[in-house]
């Protein structure tokens, strides 16, 4: 995404952020520990809500501050389209929240399907933790086990754990111009529903109780990681480049 951003947009970014966008992937994970001014305006919002008729849940959708990672992600762009009317901190806040969002909101494992409430529009966090990215999986040995979130956070290590920055760069920046602009169109909630498809998909073929060792990563799987790191890859630059790309 770094090299896809615009002259300007890379120039207007180096002002607010002190290093490369790809340093600030994990930085809403880490965050808690040592905590930010302005980050409790969007600390939960990490895993999309779908409604399991197909529908998107637009709100925060779960009680508890649980937050809805499709609601905070649009929110904070419409924050970086309007960033020059506001302080210097709080775009920092937002461009690093982004960069986050945008890996977690591409992530099956970060896209929970719940029932749609027949009232209201929030469910109760026992039933966001009924969804199947919190199922139990064996990984390894029968003493290490995993939820299916945790094996999509964690997929680099497995399949590439050795890697720099730039060897990703090079097996991942694959895709033609016409093809980068073609998935950039569209909007969040395209976007969501095409992901939530890839969740489905995933939830079929990780079992709960179920022995996986890196072979997991070798087989379907590794085509729906490649698939959604190249989507947020281009959408991410595509965003940045919309909000950031003016002359100053």
């Amino acid at each position: 995404a770094q090299d896809h951003l615009t002259e300007n947009a890379a120039r207007n970014i180096r002002y607010y952020l002190d290093q490369p966008i790809y340093e600030y992937a994990e930085w809403m994970d880490w965050t808690p520990i040592h905590p930010y001014p302005g980050y409790e305006l969007v600390k939960n919002a990490h895993c999309s809500v779908m409604w399991s008729d197909g529908t998107v849940a637009e709100g925060p959708a779960v009680e508890d501050g649980e937050g809805n990672g499709y609601a905070g992600m649009l929110e904070v762009i419409n924050t970086m389209k309007n960033h020059r009317d506001l302080p210097d901190s709080l775009v920092i806040l937002h461009l690093r929240c982004f960069i986050h969002m945008i890996g977690d909101f591409h992530c099956p494992g970060h896209v929970v399907i719940v029932d749609k409430p027949e009232q209201g529009t929030t469910v109760s966090r026992q039933v966001w933790q009924a969804n199947p990215i919190w199922e139990k999986i064996f990984y390894k040995t029968t003493a290490n086990k995993k939820t299916i979130h945790w094996l999509w956070d964690t997929p680099l290590q497995h399949l590439h754990g050795d890697w720099s920055f730039e060897q990703w760069r090079q097996e991942l920046d694959t895709w033609p111009s016409a093809r980068q602009t073609e998935v950039a169109e569209g909007t969040g909630k395209d976007w969501l529903i095409e992901n939530s498809k890839m969740a489905k998909a995933v939830f079929e073929f990780s079992k709960p109780g179920t022995m996986y060792t890196e072979s997991y990563y070798t087989g379907r799987a590794v085509d729906i990681c490649y698939l959604q790191m190249r989507l947020a890859i281009y959408r991410m630059a595509a965003i940045l480049n919309e909000c950031f790309d003016y002359e100053k």
